[in-house]
Formats: structure tokens, sequence, C-alpha cells
């Protein structure tokens, strides 16, 4: 365990569940160089678990990428479709905390996040 230099104002430790009405998992995507596409998912639940110390803190989430809204209903589908997040193969997106470090800035979060069966590091 590593000390975090100083307590921070407000910092409540315990277990939380995300608010859906309060959050929002949202993107955006180059298209063709040209554009950007913007969208989110509508379907989410998270857990958060605020350690004594900040460091030992966890993260978990699920994301329904049926539930994906990028304001074109077509565009939509085809996100659904096998062309990408394939939804009846791969009906979830997760997300997992590894480690939370202390920068200059505050903290952040690395985990892994599984897309599409594909489980990549974030941040890389």
């Amino acid at each position: 365990m590593t000390d975090t230099a100083a307590p921070i104002t407000g910092y409540i430790p315990g277990a939380y569940k995300l608010d859906p009405g309060h959050s929002d998992v949202a993107f955006t995507v180059r298209h063709l160089m040209i554009n950007k596409v913007r969208g989110h998912f509508t379907r989410v639940e998270a857990d958060i678990v605020l350690a004594p110390n900040p460091l030992d803190s966890t993260a978990t989430a699920t994301i329904d990428p049926n539930s994906i809204d990028t304001n074109n209903p077509t565009r939509d589908d085809d996100l659904r479709s096998s062309n990408f997040f394939e939804v009846d193969r791969y009906p979830t997106i997760n997300y997992r905390s590894t480690g939370v470090r202390h920068t200059e800035d505050g903290f952040d979060l690395d985990g892994e996040l599984t897309i599409h069966g594909v489980t990549r590091r974030v941040p890389p």
C-alpha cells in the first residue's frame, strides 16, 4: 500500500453503484477522416469501491452494446450487427479496474476492457 500523501477533501470510502440518471458512457469516433460520430450507451451498470486508501479502490462496469445510440437508427442497427458488436453473440461489454495511480492531476484508473470477446488493457 502506497501513501496518498494528503487527505482528499470530501473523500468517503465505501461501495457505490452507478446512478444511470446522472451518468453517461459516451464516445466519439472519426468517420472517413472528415467528421466525428458521437454516441452513447443507454444501459450501463457499474460498481465502484472507494477504499480507505484511494490507491486500493476498484471499479467494474457492464455495458449493454444493444443500447448503443448514435442518433441514427440505421447506423445503430449496423453497429449491433456482426459487422461490429455482434450483440447476439457478445451481449455485454465489460470493464474491470486493475489498479489506481496517483498522478499530478489526481488519480488515473488502469483496467481491462472486453469488447467482442477481446480484452485489452486501458490505458494501453
